[in-house]
């Protein structure tokens, strides 16, 4: 299965979080599975915060900020009718606001859920809980306003 990044439109592969043709990238991937826009992703233990086994909050920040882009082109892809083979849209973030609920452990992977919860025009608003791999408690929590980018 393609991952969402996989469909954006070459001018917009270049992220660093999440671009697949940043060589120097992390390339976050996400995927829809049954309604939820699901990802898993290691960041190298050197994105370390305060305390060498604590996640950098930033680098925290970032995996939600790609995750939730992604979750975005796609959701409002199906609202346009888009097909798997169709470039989806491409967003840039308006507002992110990141709720640190306990550290994350640095150099583990973790796993991003996020859900859509509205869609007006070029606005999607959009949720998303980080979980380090094998825990059911979210170690951060983000709420998302991406913006559809105006094609020329």
């Amino acid at each position: 299965m393609k991952s969402i990044q996989e469909r954006y439109p070459e001018p917009y592969t270049h992220c660093f979080g999440c671009g697949t043709h940043n060589q120097a990238g992390w390339h976050i991937q996400t995927y829809y599975v049954d309604g939820v826009y699901v990802g898993r992703h290691r960041v190298p233990p050197e994105y370390s915060g305060g305390w060498a086994d604590s996640m950098y909050g930033g680098a925290i920040a970032a995996l939600i900020d790609c995750h939730t882009a992604a979750a975005a082109a796609d959701a409002k892809g199906r609202e346009l009718g888009l097909t798997a083979a169709d470039p989806l849209p491409r967003f840039v973030t308006a507002t992110i606001t990141v709720d640190y609920l306990a550290p994350t452990p640095a150099g583990v992977e973790v796993n991003l859920k996020a859900r859509v919860t509205s869609i007006a025009g070029r606005k999607v608003h959009v949720s998303c809980e980080l979980f380090p791999a094998g825990s059911a408690t979210p170690t951060a929590r983000g709420e998302v306003l991406m913006i559809q980018v105006r094609e020329p």
